[in-house]
């Protein structure tokens, strides 16, 4: 799909992996960041923990700060995608 998008921009997207609703004490977080890396595909360092403030939160404002850390580390360390990339 990204070979696609990639065709019709004169640059190349830049992608990443947000792992989202991961509960800290399980060890699936890991293993899958590890699977995602190991098909190159580059994951960011932050998560989003699986938080049942977050899901009983609609309407109400909620702290920014993971969601901060999102925004710091995609705006210092993903790359552009390449063509052939995760294949």
């Amino acid at each position: 799909m990204l070979e696609d998008v990639i065709s019709a921009r004169n640059t190349s997207p830049v992608v990443a992996v947000l792992l989202s609703q991961v509960i800290a004490s399980a060890a699936s977080g890991d293993v899958f960041a590890e699977i995602l890396v190991e098909m190159g595909l580059p994951v960011l360092r932050t998560r989003i923990p699986r938080l049942e403030r977050f899901a009983q939160s609609f309407g109400r404002n909620v702290s920014p700060g993971i969601y901060r850390d999102v925004a710091e580390e995609l705006l210092t360390s993903v790359k552009r995608y390449e063509p052939g990339f995760g294949a």
